[in-house]
């Protein structure tokens, strides 16, 4: 199953500045889950997974230039351990329009 949008994801990963401070890494610790699309982390990190598979492993660089709130580059190591369909009711993330009011798909 691949990485995609209302599908519970579990990945770990590394986030070093450019002179290779660590800002964050959980390459060693339980995963971090979140469903793909409730804005659980970065848009441009989840655009980096999007189409991964379990086990599949990639690195990029998110550019301070092309991410608001940044203040330097920074270099990411992720690796994917799961994707499910085993997602909480109420963190799908509906695509209708058509919801509204007390009918809110949200």
């Amino acid at each position: 199953m691949k990485v995609e949008n209302n599908k519970m994801v579990a990945l770990r990963y590394s986030i070093k500045t450019h002179n290779g401070g660590i800002m964050a890494d959980i390459m060693n610790e339980q995963p971090f889950r979140y469903v793909v699309g409730s804005g659980g982390i970065l848009p441009a990190l989840e655009q980096n997974i999007h189409g991964l598979e379990p086990g599949e492993q990639k690195s990029f660089v998110l550019l301070k230039a092309e991410q608001p709130g940044l203040f330097e580059d920074l270099y990411v190591d992720v690796i994917i351990d799961d994707v499910s369909d085993d997602v909480p009711e109420k963190a799908v993330i509906s695509t209708d329009s058509s919801c509204s009011g007390d009918d809110c798909c949200c």
